[in-house]
């Protein structure tokens, strides 16, 4: 395999097992969230009523939900994007001759 594709699927790799993390760490806060949205931490009882502690559970959930979205979006859908603008514009260079423009020798 050359380097070069050994260095794609590194990448490729590295950035799949960082979503399953993300994904994993947010799927696991809203399950903890939910199962305790019926009561308030002891600590808190005299200072949070009951309703606000629902109320808090239910906007962290649903918080959580579009951090799902997000994080979604932001970890298999975006590389792809600036890869696929990258190579339009490298492709729009090479077309244009611009590469002719720059020095042959650095």
């Amino acid at each position: 395999m050359p380097a070069a594709d050994a260095l794609s699927l590194l990448f490729a790799l590295a950035l799949a097992a960082s979503l399953a993390v993300k994904l994993w760490l947010v799927s696991r806060q809203m399950r903890h969230v939910a199962a305790h949205r019926a009561q308030v931490p002891s600590p808190f009882e005299a200072a949070v009523s009951l309703a606000a502690h629902q109320k808090a559970a239910d906007y962290t959930i649903a918080k959580a939900r579009l951090s799902l979205l997000s994080i979604a979006w932001n970890g298999a859908v975006a590389p792809f994007i600036v890869w696929d603008i990258l190579k339009m514009a490298f492709a729009a260079v090479s077309v244009a001759g611009a590469w002719a423009l720059l020095p042959k020798k650095l």
